[in-house]
């Protein structure tokens, strides 16, 4: 009974209509789902004579990550903060709060990833391969049809930006950034403590590390997984800042709801114990 009495607890705190906050990251959800397992055609980009090397990778069998362990890597990121919110404040209704962080932002890290992959339609590493089989790299006109897999070659022209980058710096970059705001890193209380960095780091190492991945699988090109990390990282910060004040902040592992309460109720002290001093 506890857990749900918090639960409302969250709802009433959340700032704006509890309905239209969870309402948009269920249309967001649904319209990342939908681009995952559609085949949407993308954009059939015109590839020169000289650029065609950088197409004529071997295509691997199977990925370093897959797809099916980004996803229990994102489902993980949102438990890991009711962990993390308990463990290091022993404050559950902190970790509640975090979880509207990566609910919202993996979903739309996720949208705006897949519709740039459709409208770029940048070739992976790996198209040639894709198209033509075991003899790609004899195929010296690069307007000559392709004769593979339509579902393989249309994956192929998604390159553009990495959808492990973005998603794994969103996720487990929220997860090193929440660390950072609990663990007050780059507050002055956290200043000179090493372990602090150290801890806060990691997360975003493995990030790296998923990201890099996909080059070692000839799935991306280097600029494919930069822009795919920036992306990721940049939309779930955002999010974070909706929720949680800045990292250099004095309160920044506190929630701006349990902030403004706090304020409101110190000014509530404050008029009553003036009225009580004016009354004397």
């Amino acid at each position: 009974m506890d857990i749900f009495i918090k639960i409302k607890d969250l709802l009433i705190s959340v700032p704006g209509p509890a309905w239209a906050e969870i309402l948009i990251r269920v249309i967001l959800l649904g319209i990342f789902l939908a681009l995952e397992l559609l085949s949407v055609p993308p954009f059939v980009r015109v590839i020169q004579p000289e650029e065609a090397w950088l197409y004529k990778f071997p295509m691997s069998s199977s990925a370093l990550v897959t797809s099916e362990a980004l996803s229990w890597l994102m489902v993980c990121s949102c438990i890991a903060v009711i962990f993390i919110a308990y463990g290091i404040n022993r404050n559950l209704r902190s970790g509640l709060i975090a979880l509207l962080v990566p609910t919202l932002a993996i979903p739309l890290t996720g949208v705006i990833t897949n519709v740039l992959k459709i409208t770029v339609g940048r070739p992976r590493p790996d198209y040639f391969n894709r198209c033509y089989g075991d003899g790609y790299m004899m195929v010296k006109d690069v307007k000559k049809a392709c004769t593979g897999d339509v579902g393989k070659i249309r994956d192929g022209r998604k390159s553009f930006p990495s959808g492990h980058s973005s998603l794994s710096f969103c996720a487990l970059g929220f997860i090193s950034v929440f660390l950072a705001s609990q663990l007050r890193t780059f507050a002055t209380k956290g200043k000179g403590a090493s372990w602090r960095l150290i801890i806060t780091l990691i997360p975003l190492l493995a990030a790296t590390l998923v990201a890099v991945s996909r080059l070692c699988d000839y799935r991306h090109h280097w600029q494919d997984v930069a822009v795919g990390a920036i992306l990721g990282f940049s939309i779930m910060y955002a999010v974070f800042q909706q929720y949680f004040p800045p990292l250099n902040s004095i309160n920044c592992q506190t929630p701006y709801s349990f902030l403004e309460n706090q304020v409101q109720y110190d000014s509530l002290e404050m008029v009553s114990s003036s009225g009580s001093e004016s009354r004397n």
